[in-house]
């Protein structure tokens, strides 16, 4: 760990150090230690428990496994048990260690040794109170600390002495003292102390603890928040949210080197590429790389659109080269696919039921007009008519409990359908003949996943084609239903999510599905078919301005970082803290389960402004996080029905909620995430 590129270019805030120099009525400053004077190398503070689990585990094998959350548990226990007991607001170390599983006991000790050798390594001064202690022993005016921390007194004046800290007056601790900044008891010790003085200025970062508190005290205040680092309370805590944790607040701490300066959204959206996008992109290559090599694929086809950023990154990766493998882009969606496959499984006087299921597909915004226009029944005065009459108009709105009457009207115009469709299937197959798709080569598709649908609809296209051709698949994640596809599809394989476990068991990925087919969209719209232009096969695009622009303002960015992020690892083997060679399939998951289950507030705003096509006809979008905040619980189920993120809308909800909607909001999460551990629901408290 090197803590001397922490802040590297990093620019003092001499404004912020001038307001306190220069007021000469400021008898006393006050300064809070954690997130102020000191702040830790790792995205929440708790991941200090994670490098613990890890160190420990080099010591005593599988044995400290779950180390990390038993450390986290005791306290919350310790705390529990002093206040309803003693009455106390703060507790001490030893305390915490007193309150551990006995299933740790044996290694207390050492795990305790570990610890403060863990703080030690990840603590470092932040330059401008550093700086700001230097110009007040210059002045002769004396400072102090103060912290609300478990650790001993003793400890923390060594640490802050490391890290170059010299001549404080007092140092007041919250174990010690056994009172609190954020109650704000401990300033009743301190005012004993400093009755004489008129001004005490204290400095933190904490709104509450540092900021309001004090003032009820007659103390002033300045907030100090330019290092302060996020509560995330849902990550997985385990050692493989270490690499996530270590780059993260790498990012954070290079985006602040200009004082009183913030990102704006589009380097935020950078920001959140180089590290999500980057990690989740280089775990894939790493993994993708090994089963090409094993299966001795021979040509890859990255499938449009989600397929767009991989390709990128492949190339990024210079893994075309070091591979030697053919990779082409796949212009193929789901539309054209389905059509094809659905004409191979149907009969002139019966249509298949996946192409009659595909059809009549909607998410409540599908209008009977879009329906026809899917089986090319536009114009056909017979079939308008039928429905006209069934349901009074061809814009009406369809949802679940009207498709079946949809369904059987369209059964009765099988033949016509079919034979519409029989061009859907010659221009597909013309174009896959180009693109020598399963041709003279061992072929796979890559793609984001899921269902598998697209491979399955492939392959029996070019089962139809040929007889023989198959194709493998390589995908982010498959969810229990590719299995049932997986006898018509071929092999398939997946990074971080298996067809064969719930998707309650793999959260991370299941929250996460959404947001990354949206940041791995490519800069054109959804394929709908194919034309013969210039002696050759051109897919045809359907235009989507809320799609373009939302790559432009948004995804752009978050890809150049990720792209970014990958390049460096691949070349260097590292990018920033983290190496390349750590980024495992669940250091990926835990990457995506810190943002996507656990988001900050600056996260939950940046993909919640993400809008999405959920239907195959792109023909409107929807945000990610519906703007309404429900009322009642029967809004609450509508609302969250149609949300692309579930647990970040329910999260916006409460952010936004009053007391009263809170409680209701709270018993929701808790039912509806229920899968979820604890320590996510947590959020919801």
């Amino acid at each position: 760990m090197d803590k001397l590129n922490s802040f590297q270019n990093w620019e003092i805030d001499q404004k912020f150090i001038s307001a306190v120099i220069e007021n000469h009525s400021i008898e006393l400053v006050s300064l809070d230690i954690f997130d102020t004077a000191l702040t830790r190398l790792v995205d929440s503070p708790a991941d200090a428990f994670a490098l613990m689990e890890r160190r420990l585990a080099t010591e005593i094998g599988a044995k400290a496994r779950h180390f990390a959350i038993a450390r986290e548990n005791a306290e919350r226990f310790a705390r529990i048990k002093h206040f309803e007991a003693y009455g106390q607001e703060e507790i001490s170390l030893d305390a915490i260690y007193a309150a551990f599983h006995p299933a740790f006991t044996p290694h207390m000790t050492r795990a305790r040794e570990i610890e403060l050798e863990v703080e030690r390594d990840l603590l470092v001064a932040v330059p401008d109170v550093l700086l700001l202690t230097h110009r007040l022993k210059e002045a002769g005016r004396p400072f102090i600390f103060v912290s609300d921390m478990y650790l001993p007194n003793e400890f923390l004046a060594e640490i802050l002495s490391q890290c170059g800290y010299a001549g404080w007056e007092a140092l007041y601790v919250s174990a010690a003292v056994r009172a609190t900044k954020r109650s704000g008891r401990i300033w009743n010790s301190i005012a004993a102390r400093y009755s004489q003085l008129e001004k005490i200025l204290h400095i933190g970062d904490n709104e509450w603890a540092d900021g309001k508190q004090p003032k009820q005290y007659g103390i002033h205040t300045i907030l100090f928040e330019r290092v302060r680092t996020e509560r995330r309370v849902g990550a997985k805590l385990n050692p493989d949210l270490l690499p996530f944790s270590f780059l993260q607040r790498h990012v954070v701490l290079t985006s602040h080197t200009v004082p009183n300066v913030q990102p704006d959204v589009e380097a935020k959206w950078r920001e959140l590429g180089c590290v999500l996008g980057g990690i989740t992109l280089a775990g894939f290559l790493l993994w993708l790389k090994k089963k090409v090599e094993q299966h001795s694929i021979e040509r890859l086809y990255f499938c449009a659109r989600d397929g767009w950023l991989v390709q990128r990154a492949w190339h990024a990766a210079g893994l075309n080269k070091i591979t030697g493998v053919d990779d082409r882009y796949l212009y193929i969606s789901r539309r054209p696919l389905n059509l094809a496959c659905g004409y191979v499984e149907s009969h002139p006087t019966q249509l298949s039921f996946a192409l009659v299921e595909f059809l009549t597909h909607t998410d409540t915004k599908t209008t009977v007009r879009t329906m026809l226009n899917r089986a090319k029944l536009i114009g056909n005065t017979s079939v308008e008519a039928d429905l006209i009459q069934h349901y009074g108009s061809l814009d009406i709105q369809l949802d679940w409990q009207n498709l079946t009457s949809m369904a059987n009207i369209l059964r009765k115009y099988s033949s016509r359908i079919y034979a519409n469709l029989r061009q859907d299937f010659e221009v597909l197959t013309g174009y896959l003949e180009q693109e020598q798709v399963g041709i003279n080569a061992r072929c796979a598709i890559v793609d984001m996943g899921w269902h598998a649908t697209i491979q399955r609809s492939l392959t029996t296209v070019l089962k139809q084609m040929s007889g023989t051709r198959a194709i493998n698949g390589f995908y982010y994640g498959l969810w229990t239903q590719a299995a049932g596809n997986r006898l018509g599809a071929g092999m398939m394989e997946s990074a971080f999510a298996s067809k064969f476990i719930r998707i309650e068991d793999q959260a991370e990925v299941w929250c996460a599905a959404e947001i990354l087919e949206e940041l791995h969209m490519a800069p054109h719209g959804t394929v709908v078919s194919y034309e013969w232009r210039d002696s050759k096969w051109t897919p045809m695009i359907a235009e989507s301005p809320i799609e373009m622009s939302q790559y432009q303002h948004l995804t752009r960015h978050f890809q150049e970082g990720a792209l970014e992020a990958v390049a460096s690892l691949f070349a260097t083997g590292r990018y920033g803290p983290i190496q390349l060679d750590e980024i495992t399939p669940s250091v990926v998951r835990a990457a995506l389960g810190a943002i996507c289950i656990s988001p900050s507030a600056r996260e939950l705003s940046l993909l919640g402004s993400i809008r999405h096509c959920s239907t195959f006809d792109h023909s409107h979008a929807d945000a990610i996080i519906p703007a309404e905040l429900p009322s009642d619980e029967q809004t609450m189920q509508s609302i969250y029905a149609r949300s692309g993120w579930r647990l970040g809308t329910v999260l916006s909800w409460q952010k936004h909620a009053s007391p009263k909607q809170k409680e209701l909001i709270k018993a929701f999460a808790r039912d509806k995430f229920c899968y979820l551990s604890e320590r996510v629901l947590r959020q919801f408290y």
